[in-house]
């Protein structure tokens, strides 16, 4: 299923992504969530994503804090802080983490920007890229989710497995 779908996502180009990326930026901008939340974690997105850096400067924009995860042993996430002068680093995955910043507690968080491949339009669940990192996260996190999607990333109701640990986003902004 991953590989389906990573494989549709790859075939639209950076400046479709873009141009639909900001249409959601305009409808997130204009969530309380948004505009109330003072620290925000996002994912540095890549290629096959939708990209988050329109998303990292809006924040930075607003004087938000942002934060990037770092997968850290027993496939657990933490998040660390991130401005322009940050470092990155490819982790094994392939994903750019901060190398040298503050870590940030879950409870800083006010709005948890949450990456997947697939949506379900009706229960909010999400097909994540595999190891339940995020899943793990959610489960303990009390801050606002929210996720946001494409029109080829949506489907009525879930067509994937559902597993007893897969967390829900509060909120899908889809185009």
């Amino acid at each position: 299923m991953r590989t389906e779908v990573l494989a549709e996502l790859d075939q639209l180009t950076p400046t479709t992504k873009m141009a639909q990326v900001k249409v959601l930026l305009s409808e997130l901008e204009g969530l309380p969530a948004w505009k109330n939340a003072k620290t925000i974690g996002v994912t540095y997105s890549v290629p096959v994503e939708l990209p988050t850096l329109p998303i990292i400067m809006a924040a930075w924009a607003e004087g938000k804090r942002v934060t990037l995860p770092k997968v850290m042993p027993h496939r657990q996430l933490a998040f660390f802080e991130y401005d322009v002068q940050t470092p990155l680093i490819q982790n094994d995955f392939g994903l750019s983490e901060p190398v040298e910043s503050s870590a940030v507690v879950p409870e800083d968080i006010d709005l948890l920007i949450v990456p997947g491949l697939r949506f379900a339009a009706d229960t909010q669940l999400r097909l994540g890229f595999g190891g339940g990192y995020y899943d793990r996260f959610l489960a303990k996190f009390a801050g606002v989710t929210l996720s946001m999607a494409l029109p080829e990333m949506v489907v009525p109701t879930a067509d994937w497995p559902i597993e007893k640990f897969d967390q829900a986003v509060d909120i899908l902004l889809k185009k």
